[in-house]
């Protein structure tokens, strides 16, 4: 069996993965989130999507670029479309959080956000396709 070393976008992944984490843990240590705040406040659903989106789902797509190639034993198709989806995944949040707190105002920044994270997600998907 061939020893894979660690894949090349891994710890950006998992980084961004702890940095959203932190926030997240830094918003509800503010006190303006559930339950002092309600379900549906910004900065309750800011917090959610930093802990789903930010940390859930980049370390998931994180741990998945480093073992899938292995489980695998195939070559991931692109690291150009796994850098991308990085990029994209992070932007899309931070547009979705600006969204969240803007939202009394009306905002665009949610669907752009949202479109950002879901090209990110496919983009990552597409990349981790082995050839």
């Amino acid at each position: 069996m061939r020893v894979q070393g660690l894949a090349r976008w891994t710890m950006a992944y998992v980084a961004a993965a702890y940095v959203s984490f932190l926030l997240g843990q830094a918003v509800l240590l503010t006190g303006k989130t559930f339950p002092m705040a309600g379900l549906s406040s910004p900065w309750t659903l800011a917090a959610v999507h930093l802990f789903t989106i930010g940390w859930l789902t980049l370390l998931m797509l994180g741990a998945l670029g480093q073992f899938l190639p292995v489980i695998t034993a195939s070559a991931p198709r692109g690291h150009g479309f796994y850098l991308a989806g990085l990029f994209l995944m992070a932007g899309g949040l931070l547009a979705m959080e600006i969204g969240f707190l803007t939202l009394e105002r009306g905002t665009l920044w949610l669907p752009l956000g949202g479109s950002a994270v879901l090209l990110g997600v496919l983009l990552d998907l597409a990349a981790l396709l082995p050839h």
